[in-house]
Protein backbone atom coordinates (compact mmCIF):
# COMPACT_ATOMS: atom_id res chain seq x y z
CA UNK A 1 0.00 0.00 0.00
CA UNK A 2 2.72 2.72 0.63
CA UNK A 3 4.40 2.13 -2.52
CA UNK A 4 1.10 2.68 -4.26
CA UNK A 5 0.31 5.49 -2.38
CA UNK A 6 4.10 6.90 -2.92
CA UNK A 7 3.98 6.35 -6.84
CA UNK A 8 0.55 8.09 -7.04
CA UNK A 9 2.20 11.07 -5.54
CA UNK A 10 5.10 10.54 -7.68
CA UNK A 11 2.87 10.78 -10.86
CA UNK A 12 0.73 13.36 -9.55
CA UNK A 13 3.52 16.10 -9.07
CA UNK A 14 4.93 15.71 -12.54
CA UNK A 15 1.28 15.92 -13.84
CA UNK A 16 0.46 19.32 -12.75
CA UNK A 17 4.59 20.38 -13.88
CA UNK A 18 3.73 18.79 -17.12
CA UNK A 19 0.78 20.44 -17.84
CA UNK A 20 1.44 23.77 -15.97
CA UNK A 21 -0.98 23.38 -12.96
CA UNK A 22 -0.35 25.19 -9.73
CA UNK A 23 -0.15 22.38 -6.87
CA UNK A 24 -3.08 23.37 -4.43
CA UNK A 25 -0.59 23.69 -1.48
CA UNK A 26 3.29 24.64 -0.54
CA UNK A 27 5.13 21.22 -0.77
CA UNK A 28 7.50 20.47 1.95
CA UNK A 29 10.02 18.01 2.57
CA UNK A 30 7.67 15.67 4.71
CA UNK A 31 4.48 16.83 2.64
CA UNK A 32 3.48 15.78 -0.98
CA UNK A 33 0.90 16.49 -3.31
CA UNK A 34 -1.66 13.43 -3.76
CA UNK A 35 -5.02 13.73 -6.54
CA UNK A 36 -8.40 14.69 -5.00
CA UNK A 37 -7.34 17.71 -2.58
CA UNK A 38 -5.57 14.74 -0.53
CA UNK A 39 -1.68 14.82 0.62
CA UNK A 40 0.74 12.69 1.90
CA UNK A 41 2.88 13.01 4.97
CA UNK A 42 5.82 11.21 5.99
CA UNK A 43 9.28 11.27 7.33
CA UNK A 44 10.96 10.04 10.55
CA UNK A 45 8.84 13.17 12.38
CA UNK A 46 6.06 11.48 11.83
CA UNK A 47 4.26 9.04 14.28
CA UNK A 48 0.96 6.64 14.86
CA UNK A 49 0.31 8.97 17.41
CA UNK A 50 0.06 11.96 15.34
CA UNK A 51 -2.60 10.02 13.37
CA UNK A 52 -4.63 9.06 16.27
CA UNK A 53 -4.72 12.68 17.46
CA UNK A 54 -6.09 13.77 14.57
CA UNK A 55 -8.69 11.30 14.96
CA UNK A 56 -9.52 11.97 18.44
CA UNK A 57 -9.31 15.89 17.56
CA UNK A 58 -12.07 14.88 14.51
CA UNK A 59 -14.52 13.23 16.79
CA UNK A 60 -14.40 16.25 19.53
CA UNK A 61 -15.66 18.51 16.40
CA UNK A 62 -12.84 19.77 15.38
CA UNK A 63 -11.88 20.67 11.88
CA UNK A 64 -9.05 18.29 11.17
CA UNK A 65 -7.90 16.77 8.21
CA UNK A 66 -9.92 13.37 8.13
CA UNK A 67 -7.15 10.17 8.00
CA UNK A 68 -7.34 7.62 5.24
CA UNK A 69 -4.47 5.50 5.91
CA UNK A 70 -1.21 5.18 8.55
CA UNK A 71 1.65 2.80 7.68
CA UNK A 72 4.99 2.64 9.60
CA UNK A 73 8.05 3.74 7.21
CA UNK A 74 10.81 1.38 8.38
CA UNK A 75 13.17 3.24 5.87
CA UNK A 76 12.12 6.93 7.32
CA UNK A 77 12.45 5.40 10.55
CA UNK A 78 8.99 7.50 11.11
CA UNK A 79 5.68 6.79 9.51
CA UNK A 80 3.13 7.68 6.53
CA UNK A 81 -0.03 9.85 6.90
CA UNK A 82 -2.38 10.01 3.66
CA UNK A 83 -5.25 12.51 4.82
CA UNK A 84 -7.48 15.25 2.65
CA UNK A 85 -5.86 18.63 2.14
CA UNK A 86 -7.96 21.36 4.36
CA UNK A 87 -8.86 24.41 2.26
CA UNK A 88 -7.46 27.91 2.81
CA UNK A 89 -4.35 29.75 3.24
CA UNK A 90 -2.23 29.69 6.48
CA UNK A 91 -3.20 31.99 9.32
CA UNK A 92 0.64 33.17 9.26
CA UNK A 93 0.21 34.73 5.43
CA UNK A 94 -2.88 36.35 6.06
CA UNK A 95 -3.16 37.40 9.32
CA UNK A 96 -1.98 41.18 8.48
CA UNK A 97 -4.51 41.30 5.55
CA UNK A 98 -7.49 40.08 7.40
CA UNK A 99 -10.06 42.82 8.66
CA UNK A 100 -11.57 42.91 12.29
CA UNK A 101 -14.60 41.35 11.79
CA UNK A 102 -12.82 38.56 9.66
CA UNK A 103 -10.16 38.15 12.96
CA UNK A 104 -13.01 38.00 15.39
CA UNK A 105 -14.57 35.58 13.73
CA UNK A 106 -11.91 33.20 13.67
CA UNK A 107 -10.65 33.73 17.17
CA UNK A 108 -14.50 32.57 18.03
CA UNK A 109 -14.55 29.46 15.92
CA UNK A 110 -10.96 28.84 17.71
CA UNK A 111 -12.78 29.63 21.16
CA UNK A 112 -14.99 26.69 20.58
CA UNK A 113 -12.09 24.53 19.77
CA UNK A 114 -10.14 25.29 22.79
CA UNK A 115 -13.70 24.87 24.92
CA UNK A 116 -13.62 21.29 23.21
CA UNK A 117 -9.97 20.18 23.83
CA UNK A 118 -10.35 21.30 27.29
CA UNK A 119 -13.55 19.11 28.20
CA UNK A 120 -11.60 16.30 26.83
CA UNK A 121 -9.71 14.91 29.81
CA UNK A 122 -7.01 12.18 30.43
CA UNK A 123 -8.99 8.92 31.17
CA UNK A 124 -5.44 8.16 33.07
CA UNK A 125 -5.11 11.85 34.84
CA UNK A 126 -2.55 13.26 36.13
CA UNK A 127 -0.59 11.22 33.85
CA UNK A 128 1.18 13.53 31.36
CA UNK A 129 1.97 11.77 27.75
CA UNK A 130 0.35 11.61 24.01
CA UNK A 131 -2.29 9.76 23.63
CA UNK A 132 -1.23 6.44 23.48
CA UNK A 133 0.66 6.93 26.33
CA UNK A 134 4.64 7.35 25.40
CA UNK A 135 6.41 10.75 25.03
CA UNK A 136 5.28 13.72 23.68
CA UNK A 137 7.15 15.76 20.46
CA UNK A 138 7.57 19.22 21.91
CA UNK A 139 9.95 22.57 21.39
CA UNK A 140 9.53 23.12 25.41
CA UNK A 141 12.16 20.76 25.92
CA UNK A 142 16.08 20.62 25.53
CA UNK A 143 15.78 17.23 23.80
CA UNK A 144 12.29 18.05 21.95
CA UNK A 145 11.00 15.30 24.09
CA UNK A 146 8.67 15.13 26.66
CA UNK A 147 9.10 11.85 28.44
CA UNK A 148 5.77 10.43 30.03
CA UNK A 149 5.41 11.67 33.37
CA UNK A 150 3.39 10.58 36.09
CA UNK A 151 2.12 14.03 37.22
CA UNK A 152 2.61 18.05 36.40
CA UNK A 153 5.15 17.93 39.25
CA UNK A 154 6.99 15.27 37.39
CA UNK A 155 6.97 17.50 33.76
CA UNK A 156 8.26 20.52 35.68
CA UNK A 157 11.41 18.68 37.21
CA UNK A 158 11.56 17.53 33.81
CA UNK A 159 11.27 20.91 32.20
CA UNK A 160 13.94 23.08 34.35
CA UNK A 161 16.83 20.48 34.01
CA UNK A 162 18.40 22.80 31.40
CA UNK A 163 18.17 25.93 34.20
CA UNK A 164 21.88 27.48 34.55
CA UNK A 165 22.32 27.92 38.32
CA UNK A 166 25.26 29.31 37.67
CA UNK A 167 24.30 32.48 36.47
CA UNK A 168 22.69 32.84 39.75
CA UNK A 169 26.11 33.65 41.39
CA UNK A 170 27.60 36.22 38.27
CA UNK A 171 25.53 39.55 39.81
CA UNK A 172 22.83 40.58 42.63
CA UNK A 173 20.70 41.78 39.81
CA UNK A 174 20.88 37.99 38.38
CA UNK A 175 20.39 36.35 41.73
CA UNK A 176 17.20 38.31 42.59
CA UNK A 177 15.87 37.62 38.97
CA UNK A 178 16.87 33.85 38.83
CA UNK A 179 15.28 33.74 42.34
CA UNK A 180 12.21 35.58 41.27
CA UNK A 181 11.53 33.04 37.89
CA UNK A 182 12.29 29.85 40.40
CA UNK A 183 9.24 31.54 42.72
CA UNK A 184 7.09 31.71 39.66
CA UNK A 185 7.99 28.45 38.14
CA UNK A 186 7.46 26.67 41.39
CA UNK A 187 3.91 28.54 41.74
CA UNK A 188 3.12 27.21 38.29
CA UNK A 189 3.93 23.77 39.55
CA UNK A 190 1.95 24.17 42.51
CA UNK A 191 -1.34 25.08 41.14
CA UNK A 192 -4.33 22.87 40.38
CA UNK A 193 -4.80 21.48 36.56
CA UNK A 194 -6.53 19.28 34.88
CA UNK A 195 -4.64 17.13 32.51
CA UNK A 196 -6.33 18.08 28.78
CA UNK A 197 -5.61 16.78 25.47
CA UNK A 198 -3.72 19.92 23.86
CA UNK A 199 -2.15 20.18 20.27
CA UNK A 200 1.03 21.45 21.75
CA UNK A 201 1.98 24.29 19.16
CA UNK A 202 -0.73 26.04 18.08
CA UNK A 203 0.66 28.74 16.42
CA UNK A 204 -0.61 30.94 13.59
CA UNK A 205 1.35 28.91 10.45
CA UNK A 206 -0.44 25.46 12.21
CA UNK A 207 -4.10 27.55 11.54
CA UNK A 208 -5.85 27.53 8.02
CA UNK A 209 -8.73 29.86 7.42
CA UNK A 210 -10.64 30.63 3.96
CA UNK A 211 -13.52 33.54 3.50
CA UNK A 212 -12.96 34.97 7.37
CA UNK A 213 -13.66 31.90 8.83
CA UNK A 214 -11.44 29.10 10.31
CA UNK A 215 -10.94 26.24 7.88
CA UNK A 216 -8.56 23.82 9.65
CA UNK A 217 -6.05 22.65 12.52
CA UNK A 218 -2.85 20.92 11.19
CA UNK A 219 0.32 19.46 12.24
CA UNK A 220 -0.91 17.65 15.50
CA UNK A 221 2.58 16.21 16.32
CA UNK A 222 3.08 17.71 19.17
CA UNK A 223 -0.24 16.89 20.51
CA UNK A 224 -0.89 15.06 23.65
CA UNK A 225 -2.46 14.95 27.22
CA UNK A 226 -1.24 17.99 28.79
CA UNK A 227 -1.86 20.47 31.60
CA UNK A 228 -5.02 22.52 30.82
CA UNK A 229 -3.08 25.91 30.23
CA UNK A 230 -0.49 24.44 27.81
CA UNK A 231 -1.79 25.09 24.63
CA UNK A 232 -2.53 29.45 25.52
CA UNK A 233 0.86 29.69 27.40
CA UNK A 234 2.69 28.06 24.46
CA UNK A 235 0.99 30.08 22.26
CA UNK A 236 1.83 33.06 23.96
CA UNK A 237 5.73 32.34 24.75
CA UNK A 238 6.64 31.69 21.86
CA UNK A 239 4.67 34.61 20.35
CA UNK A 240 7.98 36.37 19.01
CA UNK A 241 7.30 34.89 15.60
CA UNK A 242 4.02 36.27 15.51
CA UNK A 243 1.99 40.15 14.99
CA UNK A 244 1.99 41.85 18.37
CA UNK A 245 -1.77 41.89 17.80
CA UNK A 246 -1.96 38.54 17.83
CA UNK A 247 -1.05 38.01 21.60
CA UNK A 248 -3.58 40.39 21.98
CA UNK A 249 -6.84 38.76 20.14
CA UNK A 250 -5.79 35.51 22.19
CA UNK A 251 -6.07 37.57 25.79
CA UNK A 252 -9.24 38.65 24.75
CA UNK A 253 -10.37 35.31 23.98
CA UNK A 254 -13.19 34.45 26.51
CA UNK A 255 -11.89 31.48 27.78
CA UNK A 256 -8.41 32.96 28.58
CA UNK A 257 -8.11 32.98 32.33
CA UNK A 258 -4.45 31.89 32.49
CA UNK A 259 -2.27 35.24 33.36
CA UNK A 260 -1.08 33.91 36.27
CA UNK A 261 -0.19 30.84 34.62
CA UNK A 262 1.18 33.11 31.48
CA UNK A 263 3.15 35.25 33.71
CA UNK A 264 4.43 32.16 35.46
CA UNK A 265 5.45 30.21 31.68
CA UNK A 266 6.98 33.02 30.79
CA UNK A 267 9.42 32.65 33.64
CA UNK A 268 9.63 29.25 32.51
CA UNK A 269 10.43 30.18 28.96
CA UNK A 270 12.85 32.73 29.90
CA UNK A 271 15.02 30.45 31.88
CA UNK A 272 14.98 27.46 29.61
CA UNK A 273 14.39 28.42 26.37
CA UNK A 274 18.42 28.67 25.24
CA UNK A 275 18.24 24.94 25.59
CA UNK A 276 15.60 24.30 23.02
CA UNK A 277 16.35 22.89 19.90
CA UNK A 278 16.03 25.52 16.53
CA UNK A 279 14.49 23.16 14.40
CA UNK A 280 11.32 20.61 16.03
Amino acid sequence: MKEIIFRISSWYVKYCGFFKIELPFQETQSVYGMPFNTVLKCGERVREDEALSMKLARSLGLPVPRVLFYSDDEDAGGGIIWMTRVPGDLLSQVWRDLSDVERSSIMGELHQCFVRLRECKNPRSPKISSITGTWIRSFRADSGVIPVCLDKSELFRYLVRPRNHAIREQSEEKRVKFDDQTRKIEHLADMSHSIVFAHGDLMLHNIIVKDGHLSGIIDWECAGWLPEYWDYTTMTVRAYTSPRDWSFAIYNDPAFKYYEELICDHALYASTCESYPLFL
